[in-house]
């Protein structure tokens, strides 16, 4: 059995802050877009974008999230746990290009 190094909690943590702050962003300005012009024209396009956005990264919040009570939970072993560390490289990457990575835990579906 190994711990997760509490480095790699840190980073994910991060990565979640970061998550939530885009998600708020991107209501907030999809909020204020629409207050503010309505749903004409291409701002409807840039709604639909900004919905887009928050989903996707609504999404990754809550597969992140599952993917660390879920290592959490069980202990796993220093190998699986290394691979774990390689699919949240992924998302650490993703995340910093800003956009949301594509689904890579599928091994940890709910």
């Amino acid at each position: 059995m190994a711990e997760i190094p509490k480095g790699t909690i840190l980073e994910i943590l991060d990565l979640m802050r970061r998550l939530t702050e885009l998600i708020n962003t991107s209501a907030y300005l999809e909020l204020s877009a629409f207050n503010k012009y309505g749903e004409i024209g291409q701002i409807a396009y840039v709604l639909e974008q900004l919905q887009n956005v928050k989903e996707k990264a609504v999404s990754t919040y809550t597969r992140l999230s599952t993917v660390l009570l879920r290592i959490s939970e069980t202990q796993p072993s220093l190998t699986a746990t290394m691979s774990d560390i390689a699919i949240l490289f992924e998302f650490r990457t993703a995340v910093a290009g800003g956009y949301p990575p594509p689904l890579v835990l599928r091994n940890f579906r709910s």
